[in-house]
């Protein structure tokens, strides 16, 4: 067999797995990127609660916020009840649970200026996946920690559900700058 010849095979053989590896990687990058089609952060006053979710990335992927009259979880920070839309992952589903047999008051610290992050007591079951997490969306982190954001960020976390009602920045002023007691509750 000519060496030769056998050597320029191998590297069109791998010039081609690396230009399919390349194509999947940016078809992946595509749909990750993709979930929402608008720009610049919320959306337009006045959509759907399916356009909401879609703008946000939550009718897309793992744990899609439930709809109106789906359970829901209150955030008492500041002196203020903040409400928030249960995704229907199991660990929005075992947080609920948990809640009913009593609040938790968590310490929140404000970790890379677009969350606030506070640790359960107990673990939760995650299913963490890929996600681009928006102002209002309420976040399991490494399956102890609850992320409430103010700003994006795109990382692996499981969905726990979006704060409603609220904007982006009336959110970020009842978080506060400096670290904040928020407990949970089911109302």
């Amino acid at each position: 067999m000519d060496v030769t010849r056998s050597g320029t095979a191998a590297r069109a053989t791998a010039a081609a797995v690396a230009s399919a590896a390349l194509a999947l990687a940016v078809l992946a990058g595509v749909g990750l990127g993709g979930c929402s089609s608008r720009q610049g952060g919320s959306p337009a006053a006045g959509a759907s609660q399916a356009e909401k979710s879609e703008a946000s990335g939550q009718g897309q992927g793992q744990g899609a916020v439930t709809d109106a009259a789906a359970a829901t979880i209150a955030l008492d920070v500041a002196g203020r009840r903040l409400t928030v839309a249960t995704a229907d992952t199991a660990a929005a589903s075992a947080l609920a649970e948990r809640l009913r047999e009593g609040p938790v008051t968590l310490s929140l610290r404000s970790y890379g200026g677009f969350e606030r992050v506070g640790a359960l007591p107990w673990a939760l079951p995650a299913s963490d996946e890929q996600l681009r997490a928006e102002p209002g969306d309420v976040m399991l982190y490494q399956g102890n920690q609850v992320c409430v954001f103010t700003g994006s960020n795109s990382w692996a976390y499981t969905r726990l559900g979006h704060v409603e009602g609220v904007s982006a920045d009336e959110l970020a002023q009842a978080l506060g700058d400096a670290d904040v007691e928020m407990t949970l509750r089911v109302p």
